[in-house]
């Protein structure tokens, strides 16, 4: 009852009300109509939600211990997956998700080179993609450099 007629990421729930709706619907459109208490609620809930499903599957999966080429498709799937859920939800896929894709869909070989390049290390973002490019070179196979 609370949320009806509300937007959550771009879904409109039903509303017994259907005048009411269509002035929703007129005031959205035109880009004026703020949205509800309940809906922004609803929207920044669903924003934790995945936010938190997004880092439960990274964690995961910088845990697995070995990963051969079939392994890494179907992490790329996966990944593809997760992003396609969080886009059809209007929600925006966290980089480190899309970077772990990359990883995932990139060949050994370009995978050797981007652990032989130095990103720089004043940035804490930086050292945190250093950790992972490395993390999942050593997943693949892949010679990691030492690192200081």
């Amino acid at each position: 009852q609370i949320m009806e007629g509300s937007s959550i990421s771009g879904v409109t729930l039903a509303a017994d009300d259907t005048a009411e709706n269509e002035e929703e619907d007129a005031g959205a459109a035109d880009g004026a109509a703020a949205e509800s208490p309940a809906a922004q609620f609803c929207n920044d809930w669903l924003t934790c939600v995945a936010r938190a499903t997004t880092g439960a599957f990274l964690t995961q999966v910088l845990r697995i211990p070995k990963l051969d080429n079939r392994g890494a498709q179907h992490l790329a799937a996966d990944t593809g997956y997760l992003i396609n859920v969080l886009r059809a939800l209007d929600l925006p896929a966290h980089a480190l998700l899309k970077h772990l894709r990359y990883l995932a869909l990139a060949p050994k070989e370009e995978l050797s080179s981007l652990l032989e390049g130095r990103l720089p290390t004043h940035s804490p973002a930086a050292a945190v993609v250093g950790k992972i490019n490395r993390r999942f070179g050593a997943m693949r196979g892949i010679a990691v450099p030492f690192s200081e």
